[in-house]
């Protein structure tokens, strides 16, 4: 914290933290004036302060400057993420294509046997919705939200919710609109590789979850993907996603992650497993050889590593090239490993 704020969190609030209003206010009055390195400072004191119990009989004024610093900390926070952080694969359809084939046994077959009538569930970065409608389907009649920020995906998603008991809805995972403990399970599938912040988003899926409730997250691990038969343009291709990532600070190799990062963020019983999509046979082989190939020339892959100078039009022409060339060797697989936790809120 800078000294210029004149204020510290090393600051004695007394027994009855009668200074609390006042240090509250200071921190949150700082930020309208605050550069953006001091302002990210203040925001994890808030954040901080903002868990802190008085008790049962905590004074109007506390509760006041908590609520306040809870709601500005919730629209900076929606504001800074969503100026800085790029969703990598961006939404073209070749992307969506891909996430439009995953479904709940391809893809959560982890969370199912937790599953149970009546349950209440949210599915963080739910896409298309064609997983969210089929744990919808598991869980009814609870009621299920599907959450993204994009509007156009969600668009989609709407156009197969009827009759599967679900609503979408327009979201931010760093600050969800909802109360706490509103679900009995919080689900989010390939959504913490994309966020340069996943314990803040992994905290605030555990807000909004009923003690005891169910987080369940699952991603994959680029740096443990394989491929037979070797194809030198096909490291190429993993290395340039990683630079990508590198480049917008998050994480491609995020399932060996997320052991680490449930344990930070408070999570309780976690059981971790890995499960992999595999590639082989000639069909599987060729879509997801084309998905690639059109992602590597035409969705924000493309953009983004030409944009970074990482890359020219003619290399990732060549990298497409060698994703179909793969694709038609009798002999060829692809095994894309994931990781995935599911925990328990406190």
């Amino acid at each position: 914290m800078g000294a210029s704020a004149g204020i510290s969190l090393d600051t004695d609030f007394g027994d009855g933290w009668n200074a609390a209003p006042v240090f509250f206010g200071a921190l949150i009055d700082s930020i309208g004036g605050a550069d953006r390195d001091r302002t990210d400072d203040l925001l994890n004191a808030i954040q901080a302060l903002s868990h802190l119990s008085y008790g049962p009989t905590e004074p109007r004024s506390i509760a006041k400057c908590r609520s306040r610093g809870q709601s500005l900390m919730a629209r900076h926070t929606r504001a800074m993420t969503e100026a800085r952080e790029i969703y990598v694969h961006g939404h073209h359809d070749s992307v969506l294509r891909s996430h439009t084939w995953r479904n709940a046994e391809n893809s959560a077959a982890y969370l199912l046997p937790h599953l149970r009538s009546g349950m209440d569930l949210l599915d963080v970065g739910c896409g298309p919705g064609t997983i969210t409608v089929e744990l919808a389907q598991r869980v009814a009649p609870g009621s299920v939200v599907g959450l993204d920020r994009e509007i156009d995906v969600l668009d989609k998603a709407r156009s197969i919710e009827d009759g599967h008991r679900c609503r979408f809805v327009e979201g931010d995972v760093y600050s969800l609109d909802f109360p706490d403990e509103s679900f009995d399970v919080v689900h989010a599938h390939q959504v913490l590789q994309h966020l340069r912040e996943p314990v803040a988003a992994l905290r605030e899926m555990t807000r909004v979850a009923r003690r005891g409730g169910v987080i369940a997250v699952r991603d994959a691990d680029y740096g443990g993907m394989f491929w037979e038969p070797s194809e030198p343009l096909l490291d190429r291709w993993l290395e340039l996603y990683q630079a990508i990532t590198a480049a917008n600070e998050v994480e491609a190799d995020a399932g060996r992650k997320l052991p680490s990062w449930t344990r930070v963020a408070g999570l309780s019983s976690c059981e971790v497993t890995s499960s992999t999509w595999t590639f082989r046979d000639p069909e599987q082989r060729a879509w997801w050889a084309d998905l690639w190939a059109e992602r590597v020339t035409s969705s924000s892959y493309a953009t983004l590593a030409l944009e970074a100078r990482l890359s020219s039009r003619e290399e990732l022409e060549q990298i497409a090239a060698a994703w179909r060339r793969w694709a038609q060797r009798a002999d060829a697989v692809f095994v894309v490993p994931h990781v995935e936790v599911l925990g328990r809120a406190g």
